[in-house]
């Protein structure tokens, strides 16, 4: 009997030294170890893998993204610089009157010009660095029968347009050697050899005794003496009286004006703002001269304020 209970109380679970606790034992080890074996083969090679994947899409995409920034800057700047790039071939643009017509060169005369004054600097074939100031100021030295130039630039078209304005002539001055069309300022603007159709144009026609030698381009009188000039002419036209010639003689400021059928002529002064009271005076002094049956072997002279003289 004893022995008997000596066994059953030897198989009691809890009992240490039992082969059933050193075998529970044993097989929690074995199953720790299996499931650390599944979450090693879980978090081993597949994740870095996955990892340098995603990375290089990223790599990837962003230089992609950076690509077409690029591309889309260098196609805006081509754009740009297309859209304000400018022929050296401007278009040339008369602004004439019909008394003007003969006073111009042909069109190809200006259009040569101008494409040359586009094509002398690399910064004129730009619509933000084209120097129209210094074109405009290099036609009008080039033909001073112009009296104004101007430079358009286009918004969108890549012709530049040249609009040019002819100086309106006012008298012929006849030199020793050469005759030129004058301007309001006295400018000489072209020979008379070089305006085809210069009679048609009416113009006053002045000979200079003084013997100044002038060239196109130079102020061959002032301004004020071709005021004075006209005014006198169309005073005495206006009375009927015609002019046969006009002359400037050696001395300063004195204009000689002969007018037609008689054999005197009138010397006025032109250093003076009086040229409407001067030819007013001639006109009475010839008036009275007429009604005395009188009539002057050589000159009227004007040039006093209120007074005339006759020879």
């Amino acid at each position: 009997m004893k022995q008997r209970k000596q066994k059953q109380s030897a198989q009691k679970p809890g009992v240490p030294g039992s082969r059933q606790v050193v075998r529970g034992g044993r097989s929690q080890a074995f199953s720790y170890r299996a499931n650390r074996n599944d979450q090693d083969y879980a978090l081993g090679r597949g994740v870095p893998r996955n990892q340098d994947v995603r990375r290089r899409e990223r790599i990837l995409r962003y230089w992609r993204q950076r690509l077409g920034m690029f591309v889309a800057g260098v196609a805006l700047i081509v754009s740009v610089l297309y859209t304000l790039h400018l022929t050296n071939e401007p278009k040339v643009v008369l602004l004439t009157q019909s008394s003007s017509n003969y006073f111009l060169q042909p069109t190809d005369v200006y259009q040569t010009a101008a494409a040359k004054a586009f094509g002398s600097s690399m910064f004129n074939g730009n619509k933000v660095t084209v120097n129209s100031v210094g074109i405009q100021q290099n036609l009008q030295q080039q033909f001073p029968e112009l009296s104004d130039v101007s430079v358009t630039i286009p918004l969108m078209s890549h012709r530049p347009i040249v609009y040019v304005a002819p100086t309106v002539p006012s008298l012929i001055l006849v030199g020793a050697t050469q005759s030129y069309v004058l301007d309001n300022n006295g400018k000489a603007l072209l020979t008379t050899a070089q305006v085809a159709g210069i009679d048609k144009l009416g113009l006053p026609s002045v000979t200079d005794e003084s013997g100044l030698r002038i060239k196109t381009g130079d102020n061959a009188v002032a301004g004020t003496e071709v005021s004075f000039i006209q005014t006198v002419v169309a005073e005495l036209q206006a009375k009927g009286v015609e002019v046969e010639s006009l002359t400037l003689p050696a001395a300063a400021y004195e204009l000689h004006v002969k007018p037609r059928g008689v054999g005197y002529y009138v010397k006025f002064n032109m250093h003076e703002d009086s040229a409407r009271q001067q030819a007013g005076t001639y006109l009475a002094v010839k008036a009275r001269l007429a009604s005395q049956n009188l009539t002057p072997s050589s000159y009227i002279d004007v040039r006093l304020d209120g007074r005339a003289y006759y020879k």
